[in-house]
């Protein structure tokens, strides 16, 4: 939700709400699961970095460039959804 939603901003108002809310799907991986939740934590942790590394590069660089990073990320998503439900390969 807040990946998608951050991806919904941009076209809605300014790109420092979209900015946050990226901000704020990268924390996810600060949080505490239960035992046993490795894969969430890998993924989470792999998410977090990629929204580290590339969120205020890109919304510094250009306003298309940050919004192909969202995507990027939002396939990143979209992926490992997939394949958590045995759904196969992206068609990117």
């Amino acid at each position: 939700m807040l990946v998608s939603s951050a991806r919904g901003a941009p076209e809605e108002g300014a790109l420092t709400a979209s900015l946050r809310l990226i901000d704020a799907a990268s924390r996810l991986a600060d949080l505490p699961l239960n035992p046993g939740e490795d894969r969430n934590r890998a993924f989470l942790k792999q998410l977090q970095a990629k929204i580290r590394e590339g969120m205020t590069r890109e919304y510094l660089a250009s306003e298309d460039a940050y919004l192909k990073f969202l995507d990027s990320v939002i396939a990143s998503v979209a992926d490992e959804a997939r394949s958590r439900n045995g759904l196969g390969e992206s068609r990117r």
